[in-house]
């Protein structure tokens, strides 16, 4: 089976999909379910990083692209799946409202080729709000028929599937998780790298330093309860844009809370897991995920979470694994105060819990068994 993912960036600075687009492509060819390739562009990702990814995986290639006429633009890339599109039994395209996923879809179609989608949370309320018009737009002339054209849709979660079944009724959808990252052997400890975190008890944000993520909010929120607990510390870890950057810079002085909140910046690998096993207790609070591997990931190193409804965790709730909370400021400092009022063993007991499961549910292997199971139905069909 010949499947070609197509995915508009690799770049770290893109969040959760080019990470689990590269994990999942790489369990499917080294568990030899399928035969893949990847397809995307250069924007937004460094030489090294082109390196590193062709080095692991022969299969990736990186075509030239732009920020312009239109978001993730590539001549190259587009020329070259029109001479090669007949050679793969199966695309799968990731992400929407982009060129690459436009021009994909289109070519697709116009060679009877099969192809499935992922949307990655782009058919979510929150994300259809954002630049509203043009996506209704671009829906209206190209989007709405690539998906009905699809011979299937993929989602990483039952509140992504809600949202995917509301707009497209009788699709094909199939609910498969982004597959949890390699955990690292011991890295570099901590503490070390960070002495000035010694005899703290951290409190810990990682992902892209993003509106989406709420991380405006959770700052907000610390402000409301940090005097109660002098031991915490909040730890941001996570890329983000210069603007969105210097954004939280901003806010963490007119909080005045330069002395409560640290950012380290992103964080890759043994030093990530390091992190989330420093931390006593991991928080998310976004507006939107259509699955947040960063939760998976603080879940799978065995600490607990505290995240909003807006994410698809409801059964940290059910189960009493962490905290599942509307998004809202006053919600996230109510909850803050009770989590950090708890003794570091309780915390720890949670996390416990909670990684048996996550572990199995969202290995590499289960995943990637689960996705080439899909593909083979789909092309039976």
């Amino acid at each position: 089976m010949k499947v070609l993912h197509i995915i508009p960036t690799l770049s770290p600075e893109h969040g959760g999909p080019s990470e689990s687009v590269w994990r999942l492509v790489n369990g499917l060819q080294q568990q030899q379910l399928a035969d893949v390739s990847l397809w995307t562009t250069d924007v937004d990702t460094s030489i090294k990083h082109i390196d590193q990814c062709q080095k692991q995986f022969p299969g990736v290639v990186f075509f030239g692209g732009w920020r312009r006429p239109v978001k993730e633009f590539s001549v190259e890339f587009t020329a070259e799946l029109l001479r090669h599109a007949k050679q793969f039994e199966l695309v799968h395209i990731h992400s929407v409202f982009n060129y690459i996923s436009l021009v994909s879809a289109s070519i697709c179609l116009r060679r009877k080729i099969p192809y499935v989608i992922s949307p990655r949370g782009m058919f979510q309320p929150w994300s259809l709000k954002q630049n509203e018009f043009v996506k209704k737009l671009y829906r209206l002339v190209f989007l709405d028929r690539h998906m009905r054209g699809a011979r299937g849709i993929h989602v990483t979660s039952d509140l992504e599937m809600e949202s995917l079944q509301r707009e497209f009724p009788s699709a094909r959808i199939a609910n498969i998780p982004n597959p949890l990252p390699q955990v690292h052997g011991p890295g570099p400890p901590f503490l070390e790298r960070f002495p000035e975190l010694r005899n703290k008890r951290i409190l810990l944000y990682l992902s892209r330093i993003h509106p989406k993520k709420g991380v405006a909010e959770l700052l907000e929120a610390w402000r409301r309860v940090t005097d109660g607990f002098p031991a915490w510390h909040l730890v941001l870890v996570g890329p983000g844009r210069p603007a969105h950057v210097k954004a939280m810079q901003v806010s963490i002085t007119r909080l005045n809370l330069n002395q409560r909140v640290s950012w380290l910046g992103p964080l890759f690998d043994a030093e990530r897991d390091e992190a989330y096993r420093a931390a006593e207790l991991f928080v998310q609070p976004s507006y939107q995920e259509n699955f947040g591997n960063s939760i998976a990931e603080a879940l799978a190193l065995g600490c607990p979470v505290l995240t909003t409804r807006e994410t698809p965790w409801k059964i940290l709730e059910e189960r009493r694994w962490g905290w599942w909370v509307p998004m809202s400021v006053e919600s996230l400092a109510g909850t803050l105060r009770e989590a950090l009022s708890l003794a570091p063993e309780e915390l720890r007991a949670k996390g416990r819990e909670a990684k048996a499961w996550i572990e199995t549910e969202c290995s590499l292997p289960a995943v990637s068994q689960k996705m080439s199971d899909w593909y083979r139905n789909i092309l039976q069909a």
